[in-house]
């Protein structure tokens, strides 16, 4: 899933592709997870929300629910809605890495509930 050192918060996601991409990240995100890695992986949204409300993590994910409720209710948990649609990990993975400076911006932010990042085309 996906956030970075030294980001104070960290990230959560059930996509397949995000998940590669996490882990092939995790070099420069070492304090990622997967909701798979926490026993969320058949969480609903509301769940993977809550957990990650109550710990202060950042949520990364393709769903437009996550992207929805940070809209709604605000942080925490912040959301990084990856705008991708159907990419390749590789594409996600190269998203996530062009965005690390950014991504640790929001982290530090209490104020911002969400961050779209989607690809250059």
């Amino acid at each position: 899933m996906s956030t970075v050192s030294p980001l104070r918060r960290e990230a959560a996601t059930r996509s397949e592709s995000v998940a590669h991409a996490c882990s092939a990240t995790r070099r420069r995100v070492p304090e990622s997870l997967h909701v798979a890695e926490i026993g969320l992986d058949t969480a609903t949204d509301r769940e993977i929300w809550e957990y990650a409300a109550q710990r202060g993590y950042v949520i990364v994910s393709k769903d437009t629910d996550f992207r929805q409720l940070a809209l709604v209710f605000g942080p925490p948990p912040q959301v990084v809605w990856l705008r991708v649609g159907n990419v390749s990990t590789g594409v996600i993975e190269a998203l996530l890495r062009r965005s690390v400076a950014r991504l640790q911006e929001f982290a530090a932010s209490d104020e911002e509930s969400l961050l779209v990042l989607s690809p250059v085309v």
